[in-house]
């Protein structure tokens, strides 16, 4: 991650992220300075606001206005009335561009979260537990989520697929056009037995889930604890939704490093069979192997997002490119064929 930009004292007032705070707070409670976490190409922002409120500093973000809409639901409306730990609500308001809106919420803090811990992938098992039983009741603020089931990972896979064999046209390495073919045959076979994902789904609760549990958008408040658990608070709800709670469930993929947040899934057992029938060990892994599928899905239907093909055409700069982007599709694609793997043995 690249270092924080400060704005300067002086350009502060001018910056877009304090137009749209005042807009919601007026300039009274006016931040007093301003870091960029993160700008995007595609026009999106992460900042960091000190001095707008007494409590902490606020975390104010720029994005498209479906992405800010889900959020706003979540932080404001669900969040708060689920026994999980969140961050606080701010508010939320238009862009200049009528295509983004602002949100703001607090600050996360805490230590960074690493799967190689085995305290925080217990803490991420127990979290998910409480926040996937206890939203599973709340069926009328889930419905105004999107669907986040396996029939939305079907739609990511088609839509996936179509993308790679528009990249079958372009002029690339005889390795490269295998290494395509071969993802859109796995996606081919993966779809020949979604029935058997899908009959496993259709017996589980819908719940919220979050739908980017990777370890990025998590972060340890060292100090507290619940029952001997680190407390764990979650963020950048965008992909979030109604879904089935092995969305979540990410087990580790033997290739590469997927930054997934591997909760620990004994944990997640004992937590969530309290409220629901989960008759075994062996229906945990199952919530890992799907978990690990829509995941795979994902990453290919990330990498195509926007109508932008990562595979460039011919100029040289974008050559370069194209070697790292075939490395990531070819990565994906080895997670894409151990999901089959242990689709087969459902």
């Amino acid at each position: 991650m690249t270092e924080p930009k400060a704005i300067r004292s002086d350009h502060v007032a001018e910056h877009p992220a304090f137009r749209a705070w005042a807009r919601v707070h007026g300039s009274q409670a006016a931040p007093t300075k301003i870091e960029v976490l993160k700008r995007t190409k595609r026009k999106t922002m992460v900042c960091r606001l000190s001095g707008g409120t007494e409590m902490e500093n606020v975390i104010a973000k720029r994005s498209f206005r479906h992405y800010i809409g889900v959020e706003r639901i979540i932080y404001a409306e669900i969040l708060p009335s689920l026994p999980v730990t969140s961050l606080r609500y701010y508010g939320s308001t238009e862009d200049d561009d009528p295509n983004y809106e602002w949100l703001f919420i607090g600050d996360a803090n805490g230590r960074a979260y690493t799967s190689r811990l085995k305290a925080h992938r217990i803490a991420a098992g127990h979290w998910l537990g409480i926040l996937h039983t206890s939203s599973a009741s709340h069926v009328d603020m889930l419905s105004r989520l999107p669907e986040r089931g396996p029939g939305h990972y079907l739609e990511a896979l088609r839509f996936a697929r179509q993308w790679i064999e528009r990249s079958l046209n372009l002029e690339l390495e005889l390795e490269d056009l295998d290494s395509l073919q071969m993802i859109i045959s796995d996606f081919d076979r993966l779809e020949g037995q979604w029935s058997e994902l899908l009959e496993f789904c259709d017996k589980l609760p819908l719940s919220l889930v979050h739908g980017d549990f990777k370890e990025r958008n998590i972060r340890i408040r060292a100090a507290a604890h619940d029952r001997g658990v680190p407390i764990l608070v979650a963020f950048d709800w965008a992909e979030a939704g109604r879904g089935v709670p092995p969305v979540d469930i990410l087990g580790r993929f033997g290739h590469g490093v997927s930054r997934s947040s591997e909760p620990d899934i004994y944990t997640y057992w004992s937590v969530a069979r309290k409220l629901w029938t989960l008759p075994s060990m062996e229906t945990m892994k199952r919530f890992e192997t799907v978990g690990k599928t829509f995941r795979a899905i994902s990453a290919f239907a990330w990498e195509f997002s926007f109508g932008k093909s990562p595979i460039p055409r011919e100029s040289s700069p974008a050559k370069a490119k194209s070697k790292v982007d075939m490395w990531r599709l070819r990565l994906y694609g080895q997670w894409l064929g151990e999901c089959l793997e242990e689709v087969r043995r459902f």
